[in-house]
């Protein structure tokens, strides 16, 4: 990250101003601040719409990077991300508004995906599999809108699954199966239709 100074971006985007603000967001060590200040012990304390910000910052930034600066100085900040995102609390879980969740979400599926490499040999995506956990938290709560949220969540990872997978391909059933193995073995469908269920859940 400190030596991020001497990557030249004019390859990469046509633009010269936007290339030199770039350069000199990493010379100010802005990759290594937003890195630093996600990953902290004091993290914990950070709000998640904040988090969110941070993420988008550094996603906006995906397509004007090459491979090797992604791999540099973008992904680890959403490697800290995830792992934010892994460990939010029980009270933040119960108390969160739908679209930072979603939001944080989707910035850091941006800053994850490379757009030059997509690994195809999960059964789910990094991203989609930490949510999906998020998804299983919701519903296990007993707050009827939270159950709704988790509902929310799993339908628009299955969308976005869908543009992730390709279709029509021979590992398409292999994949499926394992997926559907993937949520039995966390008993999502126990949270989803057990005991606790809501008419609201259903509608």
């Amino acid at each position: 990250l400190d030596t991020f100074y001497k990557k030249d971006f004019l390859a990469v985007t046509e633009s010269k101003a936007f290339a030199i603000n770039l350069n000199f967001f990493g010379r100010c060590l802005g990759f290594r601040k937003i890195f630093t200040l996600i990953s902290s012990k004091e993290s914990a304390g950070l709000e998640l719409p904040f988090v969110k910000r941070l993420t988008k910052v550094v996603g906006n930034m995906i397509d004007y990077v090459n491979k090797e600066q992604w791999i540099s100085y973008v992904l680890p900040i959403g490697n800290v991300a995830l792992a934010y995102l892994q460990k939010i609390s029980d009270a933040e879980v119960k108390s969160v508004k739908e679209k930072d969740l979603k939001g944080l979400s989707r910035h850091i599926n941006r800053v994850m995906t490379n757009p030059m490499e997509l690994d195809k040999t999960r059964i789910l995506p990094v991203v989609e599999e930490a949510e999906l956990y998020l998804a299983i938290r919701m519903l296990s709560l007993p707050q009827v809108d939270r159950k709704i949220i988790g509902i929310e969540i799993f339908a628009w990872i299955l969308n976005r699954l869908k543009s992730k997978w390709p279709t029509n391909s021979a590992d398409d059933n292999a994949r499926g199966m394992a997926f559907g193995s993937w949520l039995a073995e966390h008993k999502f469908f126990e949270f989803l239709f057990g005991e606790s269920i809501h008419n609201e859940t259903i509608r």
